[in-house]
C-alpha cells in the first residue's frame, strides 16, 4: 500500500525507527524504511501512511552513537531538517542508499 510515483520502485526494505520529539512526547516510532529509486520513505502500518519521506538527491546520512544495544543509529540531513533513525541492519541500509543514489545519478545524466 506504499504510494509510489510513476516509475518509482522499491529497492530495499528494513524495519527500523525514527525518533520523534514533539512537545512533551518523545519516542521511537517503528515502521518500515523503504529505499526507492527516488525517495526514502518510512511507512507505518497504523494509520497506514508515510510519516517520513525525502528525495534521495538531497539526503545526507551520518553515523551517530547508538541509543540502544541492538540497533544502530543514523542521522539523516535533508532540506527540511534532520532526523535520527535506528535500525538493526544499518550497513545493508547504507549500502542500499548508496546503490539507489548511484542508480538515480546514472539515470538522470
Amino acid at each position: 500500500h506504499l504510494p509510489l510515483i510513476p516509475g518509482e520502485r522499491v529497492l530495499y526494505k528494513a524495519f527500523g525507527y525514527i525518533w520523534q520529539d514533539e512537545g512533551i512526547v518523545k519516542s521511537w516510532v517503528p515502521g518500515i524504511w523503504n529505499v526507492t529509486n527516488e525517495r526514502l520513505i518510512l511507512w507505518v502500518k497504523t494509520p497506514r501512511k508515510a510519516i517520513f519521506e525525502t528525495p534521495l538527491a538531497s539526503l545526507r546520512v551520518f553515523r551517530v552513537p547508538a541509543s540502544h544495544e541492538t540497533r544502530q543509529d543514523l542521522e539523516l540531513v535533508y532540506p527540511d531538517g534532520r532526523a535520527r533513525i535506528s535500525l538493526s541492519e544499518r550497513d545493508e541500509f547504507e549500502e542500499a542508499l548508496a546503490r539507489a543514489t548511484t542508480d538515480a545519478t546514472a539515470i538522470s545524466v
